[in-house]
């Protein structure tokens, strides 16, 4: 079983809330059956949102544009002001910000993809409360956005309270301190997420056939997350529900995988420092030279634990132009990343579990 051509090529567009990601959780739950896990669901509450495509007209031409993930429903017609950059990720994604005004008063948002892709759907970082009209445009299109263009935005979609699932399963070691490998299983809208983010799940995968052949003095917990591309809500709630249990103390370490067969480069977003050598050294044993580094920052699933203060990496290539678009399909994921990427993180797991 290969995860990508799964979850990307048969399953398809994911977003979470959907038929289409419930497939990917019962996908993911029979690759850990096949490694000899027994996998188990755990439900969570999830407000799904499925847009509209927006229609956005500037000075009369037709320009695409992507949702902006819980923005509110508006036709609105006013002219065009940048106001600054929207820091959602700070040095990661931090996209130019445009108002869309009438008399002074902001009716709607634009905002340009900042990593040089076309009309990205993407979260604002606002969430579903505080998200007002607003839509995503290709990163040439911000550049030539002018001030004081006449712009006309429809946006629209639908606010669906249903739930979502993570996928969870134990390989039980000597102890129950516990060590996390996860990858979220659902993609954004319209994108086939071959890389973003079968491409983690096929490595999650990986690792877990090749920990389980025999016993650790730790117990491995490999997890599907859910709902990662609504504000990480899948790991937001396996966290807050392992407090409130009084279990998350223990949980050890987490590494979590992302987006791991395309990229411009390799890159750890980990913390403390002494988890980061230890990522760092493996890679040199590797060959794979000096990692990038950065803290445990919000773009993926290990930040709700980083948060808590729980040792966690993110393995991750970024960036990649293709990243949330319908162009993210199985042929754009390249084995020969996969494979290193592979190596890295079974072989920082492995020494977690030790």
């Amino acid at each position: 079983m290969n995860l990508i051509d799964v979850l990307a090529g048969e399953i398809g567009p994911r977003l979470a809330g959907s038929e289409a990601s419930a497939r990917a959780a019962n996908a993911v739950a029979y690759a850990f059956r096949e490694v000899g896990l027994e996998p188990r669901f755990q439900e969570f509450p999830f407000l799904a949102y499925d847009p509209d495509e927006p229609q956005l007209e500037v000075n009369d031409e037709h320009w695409a544009a992507g949702p902006a993930m819980y923005s509110q429903p508006a036709d609105v017609d006013g002219i065009v002001r940048r106001i600054g950059t929207h820091i959602v990720l700070p040095d990661v994604f931090e996209p130019p910000a445009f108002a869309i005004e009438d008399d002074g008063r902001e009716l709607a948002r634009l905002y340009g993809n900042p990593i040089g892709g076309g009309a990205t759907p993407f979260p604002t970082g606002y969430g579903p409360t505080l998200t007002g009209p607003a839509a995503y445009i290709s990163a040439a299109d911000a550049r030539r956005l002018p001030d004081g263009a006449q712009v006309r935005l429809r946006v629209g979609g639908r606010f669906s309270p249903t739930h979502e699932r993570n996928v969870l399963a134990e390989h039980h070691g000597e102890s129950e301190e516990t060590v996390v490998v996860c990858a979220h299983y659902d993609c954004a809208w319209r994108a086939p997420g071959a890389v973003d983010n079968a491409s983690g799940v096929e490595v999650l995968r990986r690792i877990v056939e090749r920990l389980t052949t025999r016993q650790h003095r730790r117990t491995l917990l490999a997890i599907g997350f859910g709902a990662e591309e609504f504000g990480l809500a899948g790991a937001r709630y396996f966290v807050a529900d392992a407090k409130t249990r009084g279990e998350l103390g223990r949980i050890a370490a987490v590494v979590n995988l992302e987006c791991l067969a395309q990229g411009e480069q390799l890159e750890l977003w980990v913390g403390p420092d002494q988890l980061k050598e230890r990522g760092l050294r493996i890679a040199r044993e590797l060959g794979l030279g000096e990692l990038p580094t950065r803290p445990p920052i919000a773009g993926s699933d290990h930040h709700p634990f980083a948060i808590e203060g729980i040792p966690a990496a993110c393995l991750l290539r970024w960036p990649f132009p293709e990243y949330h678009l319908p162009a993210d399909q199985p042929e754009l994921a390249d084995e020969t990343l996969l494979a290193p990427a592979t190596d890295l993180a079974t072989r920082l797991v492995g020494e977690l579990l030790a």
